[in-house]
C-alpha cells in the first residue's frame, strides 16, 4: 500500500509537472504573440507618422508655392502701379524744387 501511495504521488507530481510545462509553453506562445502584435503596432505607427510627415511636407510646399505666386503677382502689380507714381515731368519739377529749397537730411549737431 505504501508503494501504491508512492506511485500515486509520483504520478501526481508528473501530472503537475506536465501541467506546469504546458502552462509555461502557452505563456511563451502568448508572450511571442504579444511581441509580434506590438511590433506590428509599432510598424503601423511608424508608417502613419511617415505618411503624416509626407502630407505636411506636401502641404508646406504647396503653401510656399502659393506664397511665391502671390508675392510675384504683388510685385508685378506694384511695378505696373509704380510707373504712374512719378512721371518725367513730375520728377523734373521735384528736382528743381529741391534744388531751389535745399533741406538738410539730418541734424548736423548730432
Amino acid at each position: 500500500e505504501a508503494k501504491q501511495e508512492e506511485a500515486r504521488l509520483k504520478a501526481e507530481r508528473a501530472r503537475i509537472e506536465e501541467e506546469k510545462a504546458e502552462r509555461q509553453r502557452l505563456k511563451g506562445i502568448r508572450r511571442t504573440e504579444k511581441a509580434v502584435a506590438a511590433a506590428k503596432r509599432e510598424k503601423v505607427r511608424l508608417r502613419e507618422k511617415e505618411r503624416e510627415l509626407r502630407v505636411k511636407t506636401v502641404q508646406r510646399r504647396q503653401k510656399e508655392f502659393v506664397m511665391h505666386l502671390r508675392r510675384t503677382a504683388r510685385e508685378e502689380e506694384l511695378l505696373i502701379d509704380s510707373r504712374n507714381w512719378v512721371t518725367r515731368e513730375t520728377l523734373d519739377s521735384r528736382i528743381e524744387r529741391a534744388l531751389k529749397n535745399p533741406r538738410e537730411l539730418y541734424d548736423p549737431r548730432g
